[in-house]
């Protein structure tokens, strides 16, 4: 099994940000999937850990963060890590100050990714452990299968303001309720409540998502609701970190959709050609 390749130095500061959101979602480790030769998408993966969590998937263009790629394995030339989150944000802000950063996969005592910087000074060298997957686990690292579902969009701005109020939401329930009704402008209404006190947070004037326009042609408007745990949802909004430092941040937007099992986000990631993908598990009322 091996693994050697350049970093694309430009698109580091992009791939810094995506893994920090993602931290948000995991709870240490996140599944780095690299794939073969001719696949065009690197993925870094935050796997359910237990039945009812939320998954996030991270899919960028192998040719934007990595050069002079080779790889080599039993498993089709795939291969797949298990990391601390912290570690790779740590190392590659390490590596943000570099000429050039090689990567290559390593064993001493145990399987490492292995950083190697050239710098004016010189070379420098870190490690980050890693397990390696085989083959059956890393199958189980795919988005789930979703029934299309209509959405509508969350524009930047919007996000930032959503992130900051779901934080403040969760203080006072585990659960928040979604109203979305959807025509060809859209309405989101946000609740959470408990014994004592109930807070809305409404969204008006949101656009359709452009998938939905179809759908919203032959069936016309639609009001849909979901449950779903306050805390997961304030971290999938988190993903708007992940897009903040794209050139023309304020112009994008992040598409939601409320499906029967899940309610669904994906950030686009246009630098790198790529996007960021959360699923939210629906709660049983």
């Amino acid at each position: 099994m091996k693994f050697r390749a350049r970093l694309v130095m430009e698109e580091l500061p992009q791939m810094i940000r995506v893994l920090q959101a993602l931290e948000r979602t995991a709870d240490r480790v996140i599944v780095l999937h690299l794939p073969d030769a001719e696949s065009s998408d690197v993925r870094f993966v935050v796997r359910q850990d237990m039945a009812g969590a939320a998954s996030a998937y991270a899919a960028v263009g192998r040719q934007a963060v990595f050069a002079d790629y080779r790889i080599q394995s039993k498993n089709g030339n795939n291969i797949g890590l298990e990391l601390e989150a912290a570690n790779l944000i740590r190392t590659l802000k390490s590596a943000a100050e570099a000429q050039d950063v090689t990567v290559r996969l390593s064993k001493k005592d145990v399987e490492v990714l292995t950083f190697e910087f050239h710098t004016a000074m010189g070379a420098v060298t870190q490690a980050v452990p890693a397990r390696v997957l085989s083959a059956a686990q890393l199958s189980e690292c795919r988005p789930p299968t979703v029934q299309a579902a209509p959405g509508f969009m969350l524009p930047f701005a919007v996000l930032r303001y959503l992130c900051s109020k779901a934080d403040k939401m969760r203080m006072l329930d585990g659960c928040m309720r979604l109203e979305a009704h959807l025509a060809e402008i859209c309405d989101l209404e946000m609740t959470v409540e408990n014994a004592a006190v109930s807070m809305v947070c409404t969204l008006d004037s949101l656009a359709r998502a452009d998938a939905s326009r179809v759908e919203l042609r032959n069936d016309g408007p639609k009001s849909l609701s979901a449950a779903v745990e306050t805390r997961q949802l304030s971290r999938a909004l988190f993903g708007y970190h992940a897009i903040g430092g794209q050139p023309g941040a304020h112009m994008l937007a992040c598409s939601c959709y409320l499906t029967d099992t899940c309610v669904r986000f994906t950030f686009p990631l246009e630098t790198c050609a790529g996007s960021l993908q959360y699923y939210i598990p629906i709660l049983l009322e």
